[in-house]
């Protein structure tokens, strides 16, 4: 396991998430799904965000 990585925009990442995972769960109420699928759609956007941060932190994109 290596240390923390400093140049990780940790605050910014936790507003992505949650920025995104308000967007779908208004989205998915307004669609009529189920609470089951709020939730599977929320930990896919955030699996999606968690990702996207990844790839920036490797390529080195602040």
């Amino acid at each position: 396991m290596t240390d923390a990585d400093p140049t990780v925009p940790v605050i910014e990442t936790f507003v992505n998430i949650v920025a995104v995972v308000l967007v779908v769960d208004v989205v998915a109420d307004w669609l009529g799904l189920s609470e089951d699928v709020h939730l599977v759609v929320a930990l896919v956007a955030m699996a999606l965000v968690l990702a996207f941060v990844k790839v920036r932190v490797e390529r080195g994109v602040r």
